[in-house]
């Protein structure tokens, strides 16, 4: 017989249903991992049900809690920050509770697998175990540099842009103190790796791909005779909204000047955080849907117009599995291994993008071979089972299976 190790994973969104990037992460790597490990999980701070099993009906754990996005009091939060030199995100975050939460559940563990930074920043000290892997699926320091230089800061206040520039060493030295404590450090890609190191290494980094549990084969698409673009995300990040509002308000109207009656379709989570967006002609907002493939079945292609952010980007993967032609920023499909031209086509500009839709839209032999170039690297690098081999190679080496006497 053999014993299976012990593993409490924090993870920072639920991991069903699968309805937005981060989700997509977390469930790979919850079922990576419980594949070969004996699971407690603690979700902190994510939106969703608490009463309501946060995994896939087929992933079998120990023991599950759900810990809700409750802020603490303003001023708490403030006289935390600027005691500890914590970022507001970690100060502002119900931590007591979740030490109590964490404190019913029977330790030690052979291994704490902490789902994201601001968790391995607070909670080292609280959970007993052998070993310590952090996953840092986006690297904040590269993530807010982005933003202050300027490419995604076009509804940003001055009180958000003093508030990055502040943070950003102070997320600095949490990526500094999770390298130096952690048995290994994971991100979404080695140009993240690469990054990481630059900015607060030296660290063991190991890449844990993001990947997606896409179709068999490629989608049957149908798209109606108006060209319609979709842009599929979580509009409950920052980047997001930015994304979406750019596009909104001046890449969709260079597009309709190049394609006439051409419309945009924003679709996804948290929309409420759209609201405020002027009317424009060609634009609907959508929300959430039940079922994506048919958001997909419908467009001519995906838009991914992030101006700032960190990780590799899910939507884009999506997009690569079903088989629809993506027109991105270089930013928005940076990490993936995509050739502009051969599996996307990338542009920086209101004007470039719109000239890449015209194409897509004027020689439909393109879209067909971004299709089948696209579908073909995902089956290549980002089906499921590249996070499995990765997740399977850490827990090998820190925490095997032990033969029992």
């Amino acid at each position: 017989m053999t014993r299976r190790p012990r593993i409490l994973m924090t993870v920072p969104d639920v991991a069903w249903p699968l309805d937005g990037g981060k989700r997509l992460r977390v469930e790979s790597v919850v079922r990576a991992v419980a594949a070969r490990a004996d699971v407690d999980i603690a979700v902190l701070f994510a939106d969703g049900d608490p009463a309501v099993r946060p995994l896939p009906p087929d992933v079998t754990v120990q023991r599950w809690a759900f810990q809700p996005a409750v802020q603490r009091p303003l001023l708490r939060s403030a006289w935390t920050a600027t005691r500890h030199l914590v970022p507001w995100q970690v100060a502002a975050a119900p931590w007591g509770a979740v030490e109590d939460l964490l404190g019913r559940w029977e330790g030690p563990w052979d291994l704490v697998w902490f789902g994201a930074l601001d968790h391995a920043a607070r909670l080292h000290r609280v959970v007993q175990s052998r070993h310590t892997v952090v996953d840092c699926d986006d690297v904040e320091t590269d993530k807010w540099r982005g933003f202050l230089a300027g490419s995604g800061v076009g509804a940003a206040s001055v009180v958000d842009r003093l508030q990055r520039r502040i943070e950003l060493p102070l997320w600095d030295r949490l990526q500094r103190s999770a390298l130096r404590r952690a048995d290994v450090v994971l991100v979404c890609s080695e140009l993240d790796r690469t990054r990481l190191l630059r900015d607060s290494g030296p660290g063991r980094i190991a890449v844990v791909p993001n990947t997606y549990p896409g179709p068999a084969t490629v989608l049957e698409r149908d798209p109606l005779g108006v060209c319609t673009l979709v842009m599929i995300a979580n509009y409950g990040t920052d980047q997001n909204v930015d994304g979406a509002r750019w596009a909104a308000t001046e890449v969709l109207p260079a597009m309709r000047e190049r394609v006439p009656g051409l419309r945009l379709r924003l679709v996804g989570r948290r929309q409420d955080r759209l609201a405020d967006l002027p009317q424009v002609e060609g634009l609907d907002i959508v929300g959430p849907v039940d079922d994506v493939a048919a958001e997909l079945r419908g467009a001519h292609a995906v838009l991914v117009p992030l101006r700032f952010g960190g990780g590799t980007r899910l939507k884009v993967l999506e997009a690569l599995a079903y088989g629809v032609p993506v027109v991105s920023t270089r930013l928005g499909a940076e990490g993936l291994d995509v050739v502009d031209g051969e599996h996307v086509l990338l542009a920086d500009s209101p004007a470039d993008l719109a000239d890449a839709v015209l194409r897509l839209h004027s020689e439909p032999p393109l879209g067909d071979r971004l299709s089948v170039a696209g579908r073909r690297l995902y089956e290549d690098c980002f089906q499921p089972q590249a996070t499995g081999r990765a997740v399977g190679q850490i827990l090998d080496e820190l925490v095997p299976e032990r033969v029992l006497d």
